[in-house]
């Protein structure tokens, strides 16, 4: 390696190797270009077709890099073998602040507890991405036993709960549920086909007042009724920074009176309440209140069932809501000469998928 050559490696700080397929030698050369890297911050490998020889190189890299911030590893196959590597690993990185295994999998329950156990070691761990990782109940147990030691975090990206009956997995989920506690400096939440049942957003809602920091929640593809719904945007209401609250089909068309709630949440920029069948009662409640909410930026109702009635309605509380500046209505049964009218009339309407 020349003078120049090693240089740039010892200032190199972000390198990404994203969605491809290292070989072995492939390998070889990024480790021994990582260890000549005292000031790598990341380490992004997601998306790669590496097979099991991530592992030994996994094993002699991470422990050289000190000073690594943020590691990515998404959707990487790993046995519980190689899960139990990486485990080790994780708590020797004293400055890890990031870490992203979305949509990894390979691993059991004992691999997903070795992950779980470790990241809960990591002390200064604030961002923790676990994306459409299937957790069985034993796994969940874990994460709530690990979540209560992990109060650094500040955003967490959901896990999802291995099917099952739905007591069970409402059983399963409690625990989990409860440790969310201990995060009282939490700014984006995202539980999104967490299968929560009442119980479960109820438990869920006692912490949210705690929140005061959160700026986003997503609770996408959850049973919520509009009863809890209502409980929900209340607690939301002691969240001063919140700027994103996003419902993508909960279940129920029946969300008036949350909808009359969102008044509450004068801060919130984006609200989404689209897939959800709202009707035009729906539509009217949320055009009374948007003047309320005097920083909101966008509402996105796409695939409901808000018809001329409702639209127009939206479209005149827009002119009093100057900061508003998208209600997207993408696939509402309006008729095209309809919305087009409209649109025409108040341009911030989108009746199209953009």
């Amino acid at each position: 390696m020349s003078d120049y050559q090693g240089k740039l490696c010892t200032e190199l700080s972000i390198p990404g190797l994203v969605d491809c397929t290292l070989q072995s030698q492939q390998l070889e050369v990024l480790r021994s270009i990582c260890q000549r890297c005292p000031q790598l911050l990341e380490l992004d490998l997601s998306h790669n077709s590496s097979g099991t020889e991530l592992e030994p190189i996994l094993s002699s890299l991470l422990p050289v890099l000190q000073n690594l911030t943020k590691l990515s590893l998404d959707r990487h196959v790993m046995d519980d073998h190689a899960a139990a590597v990486l485990a080790k690993m994780l708590p020797g990185l004293p400055k890890l602040c990031i870490i992203s295994l979305s949509q990894c999998s390979g691993f059991t329950t004992v691999g997903a507890c070795h992950l779980i156990t470790a990241l809960s070691h990591c002390h200064l761990l604030e961002d923790i991405s676990l994306r459409t990782l299937q957790l069985q109940k034993e796994a969940m147990a874990c994460l709530a036993t690990g979540l209560h030691r992990m109060t650094s975090v500040k955003r967490l990206i959901k896990v999802t709960m291995a099917s099952g009956s739905s007591d069970k997995v409402t059983l399963a989920i409690l625990p989990m549920l409860e440790s969310l506690e201990q995060l009282r400096g939490i700014k984006v939440i995202e539980l999104d086909e967490l299968l929560m049942g009442e119980q479960g957003l109820l438990e869920l809602v006692k912490h949210v007042p705690i929140w005061t920091g959160l700026r986003r929640i997503s609770l996408c593809n959850n049973c919520i009724t509009d009863d809890t719904g209502t409980s929900l945007v209340e607690a939301l209401s002691h969240c001063m920074a919140l700027e994103e609250i996003i419902l993508v089909s909960v279940g129920t068309s029946d969300l008036s009176n949350l909808a009359s709630s969102l008044g509450n949440c004068s801060y919130a920029e984006d609200i989404s309440l689209a897939w959800n069948g709202v009707t035009d009662d729906v539509a009217v409640m949320l055009a009374e209140v948007f003047p309320l909410c005097q920083r909101l930026k966008r509402v996105d109702l796409e695939a409901n069932s808000i018809s001329v009635r409702g639209a127009k309605a939206l479209a005149a509380s827009v002119h009093c809501s100057a900061s508003v500046q998208v209600i997207r209505l993408w696939k509402n049964p309006i008729p095209r000469e309809e919305f087009q009218r409209l649109s025409e009339k108040e341009k911030r309407l989108s009746f199209s998928s953009m």
